[in-house]
């Protein structure tokens, strides 16, 4: 009777302990990384993972170090790369987006178009600050290019590996357009309406990159977090 009491027990304990870890799967987060340079974004366009046929959408965000260390006690298993700032120029061909530092830190953040099923998902979106308040979607119309400045949104996911960020979506409110204007006639437009839209819409500051190499999941939602 006392084994089969203890037996009861321990099935409602992993019962509980199940149910637990399945609410927190089904609750994500999303959090903002505020005052980030962005560089090598591959939002548009997916890029191969590192050593694999896989793909991903991605940026890296460089970072202050206050906001570096804060992140990197939560996401131990993701932290940011630091990099002396000889090294951060070398490498990415740049002036130093925190001069005042000894040190930049970059973060990468990602997310796989395809889970593990093979279904795709949910494509991160790029927006530009316009002012008051207000965004546009400029994903399938610009690209980012190295120094663009803004905050990233990313989605919170804790599992039984750590607890890692998933990227959202990006929001500039300094755009560096990558590869500027190539085409001789002007800018590729779809109708009157766009071409009106992207002028104003059009930074007052605008710069232009030189072009560069460009070098888990998350539900599908519409919901812009800026």
């Amino acid at each position: 009777m006392l084994d089969s009491a203890f037996a009861e027990v321990r099935c409602l304990a992993f019962a509980n302990r199940h149910n637990a870890t399945t609410t927190r799967k089904s609750i994500m987060t999303t959090e903002i990384l505020n005052n980030a340079t962005f560089f090598y974004t591959c939002i548009q366009t997916p890029t191969k993972k590192y050593e694999s046929d896989l793909t991903e959408w991605k940026t890296s965000a460089v970072v202050d170090k206050k906001t570096a260390k804060e992140w990197n006690k939560k996401f131990k298993k993701q932290p940011a790369k630091e990099l002396d700032n000889a090294e951060f120029v070398a490498k990415y061909k740049c002036e130093l987006p925190f001069p005042d530092q000894e040190e930049q830190y970059v973060i990468k953040l990602s997310q796989n178009t395809h889970n593990a099923d093979g279904k795709e998902m949910y494509q991160p979106k790029v927006y530009q600050d316009i002012g008051n308040n207000n965004v546009v979607d400029i994903t399938k119309k610009k690209l980012v290019g190295n120094g663009s400045k803004g905050k990233a949104a990313y989605g919170v996911v804790e599992n039984k590996f750590g607890t890692f960020a998933k990227l959202n979506s990006i929001c500039i409110y300094d755009l560096v357009e990558y590869g500027g204007n190539a085409n001789p006639f002007g800018n590729v437009v779809e109708d009157e309406n766009d071409a009106a839209q992207r002028e104003a819409y059009k930074p007052s500051e605008a710069k232009a990159a030189k072009p560069v190499p460009l070098a888990e999941d998350l539900d599908d939602d519409d919901s812009i977090p800026f």
